[in-house]
């Protein structure tokens, strides 16, 4: 009797969990489709907040909000505090945060310009800096390679310096491995 009590406990946990994450996903969604502004190539922003350890909101000089999606790089899911890789996700929320705080930030944008959740697809670079590879060179994110952008080379030679430095999500074996089974599952979606 305990054993079907177990299991049915199981069941009702991973059905809450499954239903606490879908309802999370759906308000990020929303929550990115309310930011209507559209940017220019080469727009000067400003840091409204940190979505993701992948994704922004920023102002343009205008005052309107856009969500921004820093193109090519894939952070972890943040929220899953009880996955180790969670941890890399809030330290590269905590980055962007740094990087882009009272700073000016430029846009490069991707073309095409929008994802298909509607975020502005773009590099944004701070002093000539690439906030995207500086995260890359902290261990913090991989390279998002299911679609080919302009800078993946440069991307992939730092990430794999990371990876040889032993920095950030390169330090722990087990998320190394996950990484790798990512960029793989990227690489064929690529093709």
């Amino acid at each position: 009797m305990n054993k079907n009590r177990l299991f049915w406990l199981m069941i009702a946990t991973l059905l809450g969990s499954s239903s606490y994450f879908g309802l999370n996903a759906e308000a990020r969604r929303r929550e990115m489709q309310r930011f209507e502004a559209a940017l220019e190539q080469g727009a000067n922003v400003s840091l409204v907040s940190v979505i993701d350890g992948d994704t922004v909101v920023v102002r343009d000089e205008e005052g309107g909000s856009v969500a921004v999606r820093l193109l090519g790089v894939k952070s972890f899911d943040p929220t899953r505090d009880k996955l180790a890789e969670s941890r890399f996700g809030r330290n590269a929320m905590d980055a962007i945060a740094e990087l882009l705080r009272d700073r000016t930030a430029v846009v490069e944008l991707n073309d095409p310009p929008k994802d298909k959740y509607g975020r502005t697809l773009a590099r944004l670079t701070v002093n000539g800096r690439d906030v995207g590879l500086t995260l890359i060179e902290r261990g913090l994110v991989l390279v998002y390679t299911a679609f080919p952008f302009a800078h993946m080379s440069e991307y992939l030679h730092e990430q794999e310096r990371a990876r040889a430095g032993r920095v950030g999500l390169w330090t722990n074996p087990e998320i190394a491995r996950q990484a790798d089974l990512l960029d793989r599952e990227w690489r064929r979606q690529a093709k």
